[in-house]
């Protein structure tokens, strides 16, 4: 089928309306908590990278097509309120939206965890918990009815095949260390130019650990022991990335913090008002020194 288009029975499968009406709700609900979120963290934090974060992963949301066409992702289209048509599948709305309340929701739970100086190893337990939590929503949102998966996937639970969410959850470990990082070495102005990294390092993680996999899944000769051990493959090299990433977190966890920076006063200056205050006597000072050093010289 042209662009590896799923069976007639899938293909034609109307949209649960409610449940897609339910999520377009809730997401909308959710980019708005995260726009006061951030908000607060500007003015808290002064830095605009919570806003980079949310445009950022909103703009790589662009690469969800390339996935659902390599992984055999199919949004059901009859009465489906779609927003971009290619490759002869159409997403919904609400998709492509989730991606700032998932990467970047969750991404910036992370940059919250090590402003709050977790230690490297408590952000691999935040690697662990999002992946689970990338499972079960999954599987939640299949049983809803708006889209599913095809082709024989391997490692399926309900439908949902679990070998894709370690890459999902390598790349919310990938948002929350790099807004740390990057808040810290770019002027704000300067940080705004991270948005372009959303697509490119969602594209990374997506394609760039999970190429094993969607090539067996497309082989002309494709072998089900082989599926299942690139599927694994696939995961090991998603695992792999989102500790290579956590690197970057020191091991005792982040020796300073954004929100401390934003409380403590600059050095010193609890020694420039003083300083300020006593200027005015150093001149008098200065100036009527010499006049009683003289009255004196001429008693």
């Amino acid at each position: 089928m042209a662009n590896n288009l799923p069976a007639p029975d899938i293909a034609g499968h109307h949209v649960n309306t409610t449940s897609q009406l339910l999520l377009e709700i809730v997401v909308a609900i959710a980019i708005l908590a995260l726009l006061v979120v951030a908000e607060c963290i500007r003015r808290r934090w002064h830095t605009p990278m919570a806003y980079v974060v949310l445009a950022a992963t909103l703009l790589a949301s662009g690469v969800e097509v390339v996935f659902n066409t390599a992984g055999e992702l199919w949004y059901y289209t009859p009465g489906q309120h779609g927003v971009i048509s290619t490759w002869d599948r159409s997403i919904p709305a609400w998709a492509l939206c989730s991606y700032v309340p998932f990467y970047g929701g969750l991404g910036l739970l992370g940059w919250w965890l090590i402003e709050r100086h977790a230690t490297r190893l408590q952000m691999v337990g935040y690697l662990v918990a999002v992946w689970i939590f990338a499972m079960v929503t999954e599987v939640s949102l299949i049983s809803l009815g708006v889209y599913r998966y095809y082709g024989g996937q391997p490692f399926s639970v309900h439908g949902f095949p679990t070998w894709i969410s370690m890459s999902n959850a390598a790349i919310c470990v990938t948002v929350g260390v790099g807004a740390a990082r990057l808040s810290r070495s770019l002027p704000p102005a300067r940080q705004w130019m991270a948005i372009v990294l959303g697509p490119a390092l969602t594209s990374a993680a997506l394609i760039g650990t999970q190429f094993p996999e969607v090539s067996a899944l497309h082989a002309g000769h494709r072998s089900q022991g082989l599926v299942y051990a690139m599927a694994a493959v696939s995961v090991v090299l998603a695992l792999v990335l989102g500790l290579l990433v956590l690197e970057l977190v020191p091991a005792a966890g982040m020796p300073d913090s954004l929100r401390e920076r934003a409380l403590t006063p600059p050095p010193n200056s609890a020694h420039r008002g003083a300083d300020r205050e006593s200027q005015p006597r150093t001149a008098v000072a200065r100036t009527v020194a010499p006049a009683l050093d003289r009255a004196g010289r001429a008693r």
